[in-house]
C-alpha cells in the first residue's frame, strides 16, 4: 500500500470498472489466507474479504488492515491492527508483532498523527539495538519512516543524516533506493515532506476517473443548473473551493495561490445567481475567505518554487472584487481598499520588461536573470486591471501604467500574421504558431482591443482561428499531461480559453457573436462530466473547471 502511494484509490476504481476484474483465479493451491493475501496484492478486495470473513487470526486481521489502507480508510485499518494484536498467538513468532508495529506507524502517519507514529517506530529501533534478529529485518524501513516523519514536521536537519546513511546502504535494498530518491527529489530541495498524510476526503473525492458526457450544444442551457448545484455542494465550510493541487501538499490551504484563484473563480461564477439566497451566501463566504487568504499570503513566506501562481490569485481576486462591487455584494469602500492592495501585488509581480508570467526559474538556488512574460497571463491580468479601472476601483495613476506596459509586451508577442507567441523577453525570437495560439488568441486580442490597440476585425480573426481549431483543443480535455496537442495546445487551458473566447465574442456585433456561439459552447460541453461538473485537466480539477465553464456559458449564452 505504501509503494503505490496516492495512486491506490484511482487504481482500485479502475480495477472495479474493468469487466473482467477478478476473473483470473489466484494461482496455486494455498490456503484461504494465502489466497486472500494474493487478492489484496492484486487489489481484488471483495474477493479477499470473502476469504477472510470466517478467519480470526492475527494474520487475517493484518490483511484486513492492509485492504482498508488501500481504500484510504485509516480508522478501520487501525482498528483491524488492534484486533490483530489481540489475536496474536505464540505460534505467530516474533516477526509478526514487529510487522504490526510498522503497519501501525505508517497508518498513524497517513492519518496525520505524526507525533503518535514516532514511539511506534522507535519500538522497532530499540529492538534492533538489542540485536533482535526479527527487528533487524525491519530496521531500515523504520529509520526511513522516522526520516519522513521529521521531514513532515519541518525538521530537515534531523532527517538528512538518516537519509544519507540509508542511501549508502546495499544497492539491492528497497530503502536504499527510497532514501536516495528522497535526497535527489524536487520536494526535498524545496524543503517539503513526502506528503505522508493522506489528503482530506473532500480532496480525494475530486480525483475520480472522469467520464465525459456527450451533450447537445443546442441544450447547453440545461447544463447550467447541475453545474451550479455541484458548485454549491462542494464549497467548504470556510468559504473556499478546494483545488486538487492541495493533494500533494501538507500546507494550510489558505496559503495556496491556486486555491485562492479557484475560490475567486467559483464566487464569480455564482455572481449571476444572486437571486438565489444560497448562491449569494456562497459568494459572501468565498469573498471573506479570499480576502483573508490573500492577506495571509502577503505576510507568510512560502516555500521556494519554480512557479509563481500569485499572478493568477491576484488577477482573479481583483476581477471578483470589481464584479462584486458592481453587483452590490461588496461595499465600495471595502472594494477600493482590497483593489488597491491587489494592484500593488500585481505591480510587485510585473516583469522588468513589462507583462507577467507564472514561470520563475529552473534553478531554485537563484532567480533567473531574465524571465519571459507570457502572452495569456499578461492579457488576463491586463483585463483584470482594466475591469478594476472601469469599476472606478483603480485609477490611471495606480493601474494605468501597468496596463500600458502589459499592452506593450502583448504587442511585442504578436507576430506578422496576428497570432501570438507563448512568451517573450528582450532578446528572445518571437515564434507564434497559429494552431498553438488559437486557444489564447481571443484573450490576447481582447486585451489589446480594450486598450485601443486592436480592431473588431482582429478580434473576429482570432475567434475564427479558435473555431477552426476547436476540436484539436477540445481533444486535450481529460489529459493530465500538458502541451500535448498540435502547436502545444494544452489540456490545462481548454476551459480558460473557452471563457475568454466567449467574452471576446461578446464584444462583437450580434450577428458576428452568434457565428461563434456554437463553436465556443461545443468546447465547453466537451468537458462536461457525468457528475454534472466540468473538467479539462484533472490536475486543475473540477472546481476550477466547473467555475470556468459556468462563466463561459454565461458569456456565450447571453443574448
Amino acid at each position: 500500500a505504501d509503494g503505490i502511494g496516492d495512486l491506490a484509490p484511482l487504481l482500485l476504481e479502475a480495477l472495479r470498472r474493468a469487466p473482467d476484474a477478478g476473473a483470473t483465479p489466484v494461482a496455486g493451491s494455498g490456503d484461504a489466507l494465502e489466497r486472500a493475501a494474493a487478492h489484496v496484492r492484486r487489489g481484488e478486495l471483495d474477493a479477499a474479504d470473502k476469504l477472510l470473513e470466517p478467519l480470526d487470526s492475527a494474520r487475517a486481521w493484518q490483511l484486513r488492515a492492509r485492504a482498508h489502507e488501500l481504500e484510504r480508510d485509516g480508522e478501520r485499518a487501525l482498528a483491524a491492527l488492534d484486533r490483530a494484536r489481540r489475536a496474536l498467538r505464540p505460534a505467530d513468532g516474533a516477526e509478526l508483532p514487529l510487522e504490526l508495529d510498522l503497519d501501525e506507524a505508517w497508518l498513524l502517519a497517513r492519518v496525520g498523527r505524526l507525533q503518535d507514529a514516532f514511539p511506534v517506530a522507535k519500538r522497532i529501533l530499540d529492538a534492533a539495538e538489542r540485536a533482535d534478529s526479527a527487528a533487524l529485518r525491519h530496521v531500515r524501513e523504520a529509520r526511513y519512516l522516522r526520516a519522513e516523519l521529521h521531514l513532515a514536521l519541518g525538521q530537515k536537519l534531523v532527517a538528512h543524516p538518516i537519509l544519507v546513511e540509508l542511501a549508502r546502504g546495499n544497492a539491492a535494498d528497497r530503502w536504499t533506493w527510497r532514501a536516495a530518491g528522497r535526497l535527489t527529489s524536487t520536494h526535498y530541495e524545496l524543503g517539503a515532506g513526502d506528503g505522508l498524510a493522506w489528503p482530506a476526503p473532500e480532496l480525494r473525492a475530486l480525483t475520480p476517473l472522469f467520464e465525459f458526457d456527450a451533450f447537445d450544444p443546442k441544450r447547453a442551457a440545461r447544463a447550467v443548473e447541475p453545474a451550479v448545484e455541484w458548485m454549491l455542494a462542494h464549497q467548504r465550510e470556510d468559504g473556499s473551493w478546494p483545488s486538487t493541487t492541495e493533494l500533494g501538499s501538507q500546507m494550510d490551504h489558505e496559503l495556496s495561490d491556486l486555491t485562492l484563484a479557484t475560490t475567486a473563480l467559483g464566487a464569480e461564477a455564482l455572481l449571476g445567481r444572486l437571486a438565489d439566497a444560497r448562491a449569494r451566501r456562497a459568494v459572501e463566504r468565498a469573498l471573506a475567505y479570499a480576502l483573508r487568504s490573500c492577506e495571509r499570503l502577503r505576510t507568510t513566506p512560502l516555500p521556494k518554487s519554480f512557479l509563481e501562481y500569485g499572478v493568477w490569485s491576484r488577477a482573479h481576486l481583483l476581477q471578483l472584487v470589481a464584479a462584486s462591487c458592481e453587483a452590490g455584494v461588496m461595499k465600495r469602500a471595502d472594494a477600493e481598499a482590497a483593489a488597491a492592495k491587489l494592484v500593488d501585488d500585481l505591480r510587485s509581480m510585473e516583469k522588468g520588461h513589462g507583462g507577467w508570467s507564472y514561470y520563475r526559474t529552473v534553478d531554485l538556488k537563484q532567480e533567473a536573470s531574465v524571465t519571459p512574460s507570457m502572452s495569456f497571463t499578461t492579457a488576463d491580468i491586463v483585463l483584470a486591471l482594466s475591469n478594476a479601472r472601469t469599476a472606478k476601483l483603480a485609477d490611471e495613476k495606480s493601474a494605468g501604467a501597468l496596463i500600458e506596459r502589459g499592452l506593450d509586451a502583448l504587442e511585442k508577442m504578436r507576430g506578422e500574421r496576428r497570432d501570438f507567441a507563448y512568451w517573450w523577453a528582450p532578446g528572445m525570437a518571437i515564434a507564434p504558431h497559429e494552431t498553438g495560439d488559437s486557444g489564447h488568441g481571443p484573450l490576447c486580442e481582447l486585451a489589446l482591443a480594450r486598450g485601443g490597440r486592436s480592431s473588431a476585425d482582429d478580434l473576429a480573426r482570432a475567434l475564427g482561428a479558435f473555431a477552426a481549431h476547436r476540436r484539436e483543443l477540445a481533444a486535450e480535455r481529460g489529459k493530465s499531461l500538458m502541451h500535448c496537442g498540435p502547436g502545444g495546445l494544452g489540456s490545462h487551458y481548454v476551459l480558460f480559453d473557452a471563457l475568454w473566447a466567449a467574452r471576446a465574442a461578446a464584444e462583437l456585433p450580434a450577428k458576428e457573436r452568434k457565428r461563434f456561439r456554437d463553436p465556443i459552447v461545443e468546447v465547453v460541453l466537451a468537458c462536461r462530466t457525468t457528475r454534472g461538473s466540468f473538467v479539462d485537466n484533472p490536475l486543475i480539477g473540477e472546481t476550477a473547471g466547473t467555475a470556468l465553464a459556468l462563466l463561459a456559458l454565461r458569456a456565450a449564452l447571453e443574448p
